[in-house]
């Protein structure tokens, strides 16, 4: 009986599957792109590269944003955010004809007027003075004063001294040492402030706004020194009651308190000898007790010559 031969066969291993061959492919890819440690070099190189320009743009930061910030600092720092009005009242009696409120808001509005009050390259100060001081008319004169480093406009506002009160159309008002009408017609307050003043009345009497300059440089200067001379220090140099001003002959009447005496003046002469010559002539009366026969006044318009009446 003939016995049986096992045959065994051998794979042919070329006829295996081609998915084998590329999982093998991707293992590969997957070995040769992995650390020995399993970590993901792609995404470690990602990471490094974000990092890198983190890095950057703090070093752009250090290098250039202190200079940004100063940039910005100048450039607010030329702009102008609002004006704070600041008052100044000459003389020995610091009374404003308004309150504070007031001028605050004239000198705001004065400042909303125009967009280059706003800078202070563009601001035009002149312009700007001026328009306040129309815009009130006890103001003499106004003064911008830009700062360096601030962002408020301060206006100084300036009220003349006062050197008389004009009576006139039953009200009374302030004449200032500018020979504006300050105000033609004042508080009661305001009044009391300055009963000290001589009254003055214009003859003829002529129409006289607020902020309407009336009387000249020459003409202040008479009024001032005579309220300087006649001051009631002594009896030969009595008070004044009330000045009485011509500016179409431009003469002055003065009459005194206590005393029926008057003087006549004129602002077309020098103010000093007038005044001088006016307080010689009223000792030497004094004096000589000869005042009481005086019937009505002292002129001193003459140069040179003193007429007693």
């Amino acid at each position: 009986m003939r016995s049986k031969k096992k045959i065994t066969r051998t794979p042919d291993r070329s006829a295996q599957p081609q998915y084998k061959n590329r999982a093998l492919s991707v293992n590969r890819y997957r070995n040769s792109s992995s650390s020995p440690d399993g970590s993901d070099p792609v995404g470690r190189r990602t990471r490094q590269t974000h990092a890198a320009s983190v890095r950057s743009f703090a070093r752009f930061v250090v290098q250039w944003g202190g200079f940004v910030v100063v940039v910005l600092v100048l450039v607010a720092n030329t702009l102008l955010t609002s004006a704070r009005a600041r008052v100044v009242v000459s003389g020995d009696s610091a009374i404003q004809l308004r309150s504070q409120e007031d001028y605050q808001k004239s000198v705001a509005d004065a400042f909303s007027t125009s967009i280059f009050h706003r800078s202070k390259f563009l601001l035009r100060p002149a312009a700007f003075e001026q328009y306040v001081v129309d815009s009130l008319p006890e103001i003499s004169h106004a003064t911008a004063v830009v700062p360096l480093a601030g962002t408020k406009l301060q206006v100084n506002l300036v009220i003349p001294e006062v050197i008389a009160r004009l009576k006139h159309d039953a009200a009374v008002g302030i004449v200032g040492s500018n020979g504006v009408l300050l105000a033609g017609a004042v508080s009661r307050d305001v009044e009391r402030a300055y009963l000290e003043l001589p009254t003055l009345v214009l003859d003829p009497a002529i129409p006289v706004e607020p902020g309407e300059r009336f009387m000249t440089a020459t003409d202040i200067q008479l009024v001032t020194l005579l309220q300087e001379e006649f001051d009631g220090s002594t009896t030969y140099r009595p008070l004044i009651k009330q000045i009485s001003y011509s500016v179409v002959a431009r003469a002055i009447t003065v009459e005194f308190i206590g005393t029926g005496l008057q003087a006549k003046l004129t602002t077309e002469r020098d103010a000093r000898e007038q005044v001088g010559a006016l307080v010689a002539t009223w000792r030497q009366l004094r004096r000589s007790g000869s005042e009481l026969k005086v019937a009505e006044y002292i002129d001193v318009r003459v140069d040179g010559r003193v007429f007693v009446r």
